[in-house]
C-alpha cells in the first residue's frame, strides 16, 4: 500500500472519498478531482505537489499513530518532522 492509496481508504471510510477531496481542497486552496489523487495512486503523470503530498502524509499518519495510542501533541511533533522539505 502507499500514502495515496492510504490516504483514500482512510478518508473513505470516515465519510466519502468526495468529502475527502473536498477538505483536501479547502485545506490547500485547490481543486483536486477523484480522478487526479486515482491517476497519483496509480504513478500516471504528474506526482502529487508537496502540499498535497504533505496534506495526506499528516491524515494518514496521524491516524496511525493514535491507533498505537500516541498522543495527539506528539503526534503533531511527529508529524511537524516528517513534512518535506522545500526550496525557498
Amino acid at each position: 500500500m502507499n500514502l495515496i492509496t492510504a490516504f483514500i481508504e482512510l478518508v473513505s471510510a470516515g465519510s466519502s472519498f468526495a468529502d475527502g477531496i473536498r477538505a483536501m481542497n479547502s485545506a490547500l486552496g485547490k481543486k483536486y478531482t477523484h480522478t487526479r489523487l486515482r491517476q497519483w495512486e496509480r504513478g500516471d503523470g504528474r506526482s502529487p505537489s508537496h502540499d498535497a503530498t504533505d496534506y495526506m502524509l499528516s491524515i494518514v499518519l496521524s491516524d496511525e499513530l493514535e491507533k498505537e495510542g500516541v498522543k495527539a501533541t506528539k503526534s503533531k511533533q511527529i508529524i511537524r518532522k516528517c513534512s518535506l522539505l522545500r526550496k525557498k
